[in-house]
């Protein structure tokens, strides 16, 4: 199974998301995707991500997340041994 890839910029957005990646100690792939020069906007970026939001992370079984409180969420959920987020239902959670 190919790991997640991860669309965006070194020290932007994407930031937090790296870092949630790394400490889940899950495989992933930086696929940079410029937002100063619009290259987010392109056909070519719309055909991975119709909504042209950065970031957005494609996951092992090609689903697509493009926004980063839901990214980050998915990889907590999906990696539970890694601590990233209290478990779900939990009155730790809500706030």
């Amino acid at each position: 199974m190919a790991g997640y890839k991860l669309y965006g910029w070194r020290q932007t957005g994407s930031m937090a998301i790296e870092a949630a990646l790394e400490k889940a100690g899950v495989a992933s792939e930086l696929i940079p995707v410029s937002r100063a020069t619009d290259e987010n906007l392109t056909k070519a970026f719309a055909r991975i991500n119709p909504q042209r939001q950065l970031p957005a992370l494609a996951l092992p079984d090609e689903t697509l997340i493009a926004e980063g409180p839901a990214i980050l969420s998915h990889i907590g959920d999906a990696h539970p041994a890694a601590g990233l987020i209290p478990a779900p239902g939990s009155s730790a959670r809500a706030p």
